[in-house]
């Protein structure tokens, strides 16, 4: 499970039920919050950018598309997504995305 610096998992945050003020209304909610609590504990999961799923390089048996983004042995055919980055960036995933898809519109462009 990832951690955030300072911030440890998710299991070691109190429930959010615990954290409401006393009200009327929050007395209310307090048993859609333990659903919701237990729906949340039994059914999330860690959400990573799907990056590093289709190697850029040159040789076909060790990655999927070309410096072109072109897949191997696949006419016509390119991925432009944020597949082919090898690691997750540190900034957000749609700026490098927006990139990419720019430089394969050249790409394509290019081809005539």
């Amino acid at each position: 499970m990832t951690t955030w610096p300072g911030c440890g998992t998710a299991g070691d945050w109190p429930p959010a039920s615990s954290r409401h003020q006393d009200s009327p209304s929050t007395a209310r909610r307090r048993a859609g919050d333990a659903v919701l609590d237990r729906l949340i504990a039994e059914g999330h999961y860690a959400f990573y950018h799907g990056v590093g799923t289709c190697r850029i390089g040159d040789d076909p048996a060790t990655s999927v598309v070309d410096a072109d983004m072109r897949v191997h042995g696949l006419d016509g055919l390119r991925i432009i997504d944020a597949s082919v980055v090898p690691t997750v960036p540190r900034a957000k995933t749609h700026l490098l995305v927006t990139a990419l898809a720019e430089l394969g519109a050249e790409l394509v462009a290019a081809r005539g």
